[in-house]
């Protein structure tokens, strides 16, 4: 009688995954909504951005105006062609469109979540210009959601000694994109911790739904992957 592979934790990883992938980040947004919605940030909020405010430099500030624009969206729809445009070369079709696709749903989502909230953002010194409501943040949301995405399709389709070091970049890109929020005092910590949160989750329902419309694309004979 053979054993079946992996041990019962691992097993339960596998089985549930999904629903790990979506409830433990939707039960942290949850928290920060319910602490928000009863001022119970306030201390950590402030604690974080007079850490960060300590710091500020012109050139410090020259740095992370750079990291925030990782996520600004005339960068990620510059991006994005780009991607769009490669992918097609290479014929691969479920890439090239799930990219843009990620970007616009993310987007819409943030902003519906926004709206939700309508949480004025910080009252304080803010060094760059920023519009609208600040929870949770959208550059966060999307750093996860658009840079984590690339991080799968990264680990997917790349091959060869530049697979991990472009990994690790785009990883590293999403915590620094959130710092930068705070540092810029456009957003509360809180705010960048409930855009992770949210973006996190939605990226594990997406990465879920295009895997099954991958195994589609690849079982139709002569299509695109």
């Amino acid at each position: 009688m053979t054993r079946a592979k992996g041990g019962p934790v691992r097993r339960f990883l596998q089985k549930y995954r999904m629903a790990l992938g979506l409830g433990i980040p939707l039960l942290l947004f949850g928290i920060l909504a319910a602490l928000i919605l009863n001022e119970g940030t306030a201390g950590f909020d402030t604690a974080v951005y007079q850490f960060l405010a300590g710091h500020i430099t012109p050139q410090t500030t020259q740095i992370f105006v750079l990291l925030t624009n990782l996520c600004s969206p005339a960068f990620l729809i510059g991006l994005s062609i780009l991607l769009l445009a490669f992918f097609l070369f290479r014929r691969r079709l479920y890439p090239a469109l799930a990219i843009p696709i990620n970007l616009l749903l993310s987007s819409v989502i943030n902003s519906f979540a926004k709206s939700v909230f309508d949480r004025p953002r910080p009252d304080i010194n803010q060094l760059v210009e920023a519009g609208g409501f600040s929870f949770p943040s959208g550059h966060s949301f999307v750093a996860i959601s658009f840079y984590g995405f690339l991080i799968y399709l990264t680990a997917r389709y790349c091959r060869g000694r530049y697979k991990y070091p472009i990994m690790v970049l785009l990883l590293l890109a999403i915590p620094c994109v959130g710092i930068s929020r705070v540092y810029l005092g456009v957003h509360y910590a809180s705010d960048v911790l409930a855009g992770f949160s949210l973006g996190g989750a939605w990226l594990a329902f997406y990465i879920f739904l295009a895997e099954r419309i991958r195994h589609a694309l690849e079982e139709k004979k002569g299509g695109f992957r």
